[in-house]
């Protein structure tokens, strides 16, 4: 057996602090980047000190293509180049 999903962290600096603000990059990402990816937030236990805490759902099935990992991938590298936040 092999999973077909996994959740790749999302950079801090994002600042993904609301399932309001994980909703507004997924946006973000479709309607500038052409990228569906369900982005999820996860809040901290209060002794939990997390730098991370949004989190994309990667999908891997037959109708994806290397090069759309790759294009989540810049998308996120460009949003952070840009200092783009969810604040």
């Amino acid at each position: 057996m092999c999973a077909s999903m996994i959740m790749v962290g999302i950079p801090a600096c994002l600042e993904v602090s609301s399932d309001d603000d994980a909703l507004k990059l997924r946006t973000h990402l479709r309607e500038k980047f052409g990228v569906e990816v369900h982005i999820y937030y996860h809040m901290p236990k209060h002794e939990e000190v997390a730098t991370t805490t949004g989190y994309g759902r990667v999908s891997h099935q037959v109708y994806n293509k290397v090069d759309d990992y790759y294009k989540f991938r810049d998308a996120i590298n460009q949003l952070v180049c840009d200092g783009f936040t969810c604040a």
